[in-house]
């Protein structure tokens, strides 16, 4: 039976942001730091304890076979882009609704992008047959949400999720408390693009939610690679904007 874990904030910082290793020729001279992306093969971990023991004085003579096996990998794409390794509760004087890198999670910023739904035509919201002009677009720092009503936006993060990892977002703390929902979403292994996010105000009242700030949390569970992750053939791969239902 396959278990999964819940990855902690170096784990997924492992996998948005390479560790970086110096290389050095035969005359000690110091080349440019060079990325090299996780996870590694059996080759890979003797290179990088090679370079490690090189940088504590350890001779290293065959820097051409390094040079071979590292420089392809300087092209890193992370999980997430773009990554933000630390929580970032303010900026500049403000205090903001916090993103970025948590204990066991990372919490994803708001585009300034909206789609609201709306009752200004006849008809229903049927994912089967959508009429996009159910949707009002609103573009700014914010979107006040009206009650009872639903608002699309997606995340300023581009993912690119593994194979053997999967995501679950949840609404941050404090849009619940003011009665603000982030729908929640699974996130599957293999999938790449733009998270689309769902937001539902379950109070009597307009609920406000800003761009440029927190949105929703995503927790990242790791098991053993899937037979049938996300790939190109499907219809969200690589999406990019707020991408309405497809079938």
């Amino acid at each position: 039976m396959m278990s999964m874990s819940l990855l902690s904030d170096r784990q997924i910082r492992r996998l948005c942001v390479p560790p970086t290793y110096l290389m050095y020729d035969s005359q000690d001279e110091k080349l440019p730091p060079v990325p090299i992306s996780p996870p590694y093969s059996e080759y890979e971990y003797f290179l990088i304890n090679a370079l490690n023991l090189r940088a504590a004085g350890t001779h290293l003579p065959y820097r051409h076979y390094v040079r071979k096996v590292v420089e392809p990998l300087i092209d890193f794409e992370g999980m997430l882009t773009p990554f933000s390794p630390t929580l970032v509760r303010q900026v500049a004087d403000e205090k903001i609704i916090s993103y970025g890198l948590s204990s066991y999670g990372y919490d994803v910023t708001i585009a300034p992008e909206f789609k609201v739904a709306s009752n200004l035509t006849a008809g229903i919201l049927d994912p089967k047959a959508l009429d996009e002009r159910k949707f009002v677009e609103s573009n700014g720092d914010h979107v006040d949400i009206p009650p009872m009503s639903f608002v699309l936006t997606r995340t300023k993060e581009y993912f690119r999720m593994p194979k053997d990892t999967t995501g679950l977002v949840l609404t941050k703390s404090t849009y619940a408390r003011i009665g603000l929902v982030c729908v929640t979403t699974v996130i599957e292994a293999g999938w790449e693009g733009e998270l689309v996010l769902e937001y539902f105000n379950a109070t009597p009242v307009p609920a406000r939610l800003y761009a440029h700030e927190g949105g929703a949390q995503v927790l990242f569970l790791k098991g053993d690679p899937c037979d049938t992750p996300y790939d190109g053939t499907r219809k969200y791969q690589g999406q990019r904007g707020i991408t309405l239902p497809r079938i």
